[in-house]
């Protein structure tokens, strides 16, 4: 008496590596020279408005329930790191 066999189960493209483990590369330490460490983040902030007191700090839309007259279309807003 034979068994039957089924045929061999060919992977699909995007399950190709499914039960493969993903490297991670390896990672190298940040080095910050003891002058330039800062001692939290309100210092952190602080020196990029000396720094960079022109550039773009943050870019957004407002919510469609704050824009003025209900309007659909929405515009960015940004600050500079002066204006912050």
């Amino acid at each position: 008496m034979t068994t039957p066999v089924s045929p061999p189960i060919q992977e699909a493209p995007g399950d190709a590596g499914a039960g493969r483990v993903m490297q991670t590369p390896e990672i190298e330490p940040l080095t910050v020279a003891p002058e330039d460490q800062a001692r939290n983040v309100v210092d952190l902030i602080h020196r990029a408005v000396e720094r960079y007191p022109t550039r773009e700090a943050m870019r957004w839309k407002l919510p469609k329930s704050r824009r003025a007259g209900g309007s659909t279309e929405a515009t960015w807003t940004s600050r500079t790191y002066r204006e912050m």
